[in-house]
């Protein structure tokens, strides 16, 4: 069992050997610096889109809720019968159909 082990170790540990290294291309860092540091410049203008985004919300939600005036109390019992008459409901009595 573990010369098995060992052996699949050993062609792992092989294979590596013959690898070559990687290359890269003249300047690779400086432009992996460019793109970094204008990655922070556009995340600097995310946050703060979202923090005037947020400010605007937040102006609004107080104005709404300033100026808000609830409506008036809706009596159930009226709107009830005027959708018995508007829509010709006949009374159901629920009880009569557990008699039969």
């Amino acid at each position: 069992m573990k010369n098995e082990i060992n052996d699949k170790v050993e062609k792992t540990l092989a294979a590596f050997d013959n690898m070559e290294r990687a290359e890269v291309k003249p300047f690779f860092y400086t432009r992996l610096q460019g793109r970094l540091q204008s990655d922070d410049k556009s995340m600097a203008i995310q946050r703060k889109f979202v923090w005037a985004t947020v400010v605007v919300i937040l102006i609004l939600n107080s104005l709404f809720y300033a100026f808000y005036e609830p409506a008036e109390d809706i009596n159930t019992d009226d709107v009830i019968v005027q959708m018995y008459d508007e829509y010709n409901i006949e009374q159901i009595d629920l009880l009569e159909d557990v008699g039969e």
